[in-house]
């Protein structure tokens, strides 16, 4: 890794040399024209970037959690105008064989190829598609930046993916949902339908109190009052449906579970979960019986 910086009349010049096996080859070259000995946020700004990155696995420490894995080549190629506080960014960034493994949580999504845009203050993500071990998922859409306004409007689809992929976690889903960006409003929307799904809890250990049980003579801890900024209004509004092959196994309970919910929330008010889930085809083990779930009459 190499690294300089010049100073010459009233320009600065910025140079940024990376070259290793396990990083690939990366370098930055960036001019910036200071006003009145330093830089402002009007100061002239040229930049060019490269990168070629074999394998992206080094990225995985930088995320801080243990197991999680990266792998896939990642090549970028940009350049730069404008001011430092308003630069205009050029380019192409494009990956292959990417892969994402988290054994712990049971993610395993791999094949994954990207293909994404910079023009201007707008980022176009033309393609970022994964598969998992069935199915599979593509994001597509923009993200830009104009004037200090964030902006942005992303595309996911899932088809038959399977997110979760454990002995005791296993879920394939299909559906879509859309995120909106932009000076007013944050919008979260999607519809997504559970194809498969195995969901087993480990049996549970010894019996806690209840948050809400207060014990004399230990002391409550005291919450800290917190000054929340303003946000922009968040709006979600999400559906899920179980499909007819959800099965649950945790706490006595073997059972395939039916129905649906709907989760909405508007601005910073509580979120509202309606819908209507039953368990049937089970059996409760509970007092050594197994008893049989079935509909009352």
């Amino acid at each position: 890794f190499e690294a300089s910086a010049d100073v010459a009349g009233s320009g600065l010049r910025v140079k940024l040399d990376l070259d290793g096996t396990r990083t690939g080859r990366a370098n930055v070259e960036a001019n910036a024209q200071m006003l009145g000995g330093r830089l402002e946020k009007d100061s002239p700004l040229r930049m060019t970037a490269n990168a070629d990155m074999p394998s992206i696995a080094w990225l995985a420490s930088l995320a801080g959690q243990p197991g999680l894995e990266l792998d896939g080549a990642l090549r970028l190629a940009l350049n730069a105008g404008g001011t430092i506080g308003a630069p205009s960014l050029n380019g192409d960034i494009n990956g292959d064989r990417l892969a994402v493994r988290w054994a712990e949580q049971g993610v395993r999504l791999q094949n994954g190829q990207l293909r994404a845009q910079l023009g201007g203050d707008q980022l176009r993500l033309e393609r970022l598609t994964f598969q998992g071990r069935q199915g599979s998922a593509a994001a597509s859409g923009y993200v830009r930046f104009a004037d200090g306004q964030p902006s942005a409007e992303v595309r996911l689809v899932l088809d038959k993916l399977e997110a979760l992929s454990r002995p005791d976690r296993t879920v394939q889903v299909s559906g879509q949902a859309s995120l909106v960006r932009d000076a007013s409003r944050f919008a979260l929307e999607g519809k997504f339908r559970a194809d498969r799904a195995l969901i087993e809890f480990a049996p549970q250990g010894r019996p806690t109190i209840s948050d809400d049980v207060i014990v004399l003579g230990r002391g409550a801890e005291k919450k800290t009052p917190t000054t929340k900024e303003k946000e922009v209004p968040l709006t979600v509004d999400l559906a899920a449906d179980l499909g007819d092959d959800f099965h649950v196994r945790a706490m006595g309970i073997d059972a395939y579970l039916v129905g649906s919910a709907r989760v909405r929330m508007t601005g910073s008010g509580q979120p509202r979960i309606n819908g209507t889930i039953r368990a049937i085809n089970g059996t409760y083990a509970a007092y050594g019986q197994n008893l049989s779930i079935e509909r009352a009459a």
